[in-house]
């Protein structure tokens, strides 16, 4: 599963503090099912792009 989140960063993220910007960030969901339920799950999602838009990387 692919999808865009998108909101506001109003909150400590791994210890960086609020910077009141927008963000969007693509995110990837691998799911293995098992009769019918997710028996594992492992996302990605660009990471260094999340923090060049709070503003913590350059780029």
């Amino acid at each position: 599963m692919r999808f865009v989140l998108n909101g506001t960063h109003t909150g400590s993220f791994m210890g960086i503090p609020p910077s009141g910007r927008s963000v969007s960030i693509v995110a990837n969901i691998l799911m293995r099912l098992v009769d019918g339920k997710v028996a594992e799950l492992r996302g990605i999602f660009d990471e260094a792009g999340l923090l060049r838009q709070i503003g913590v990387l350059q780029g």
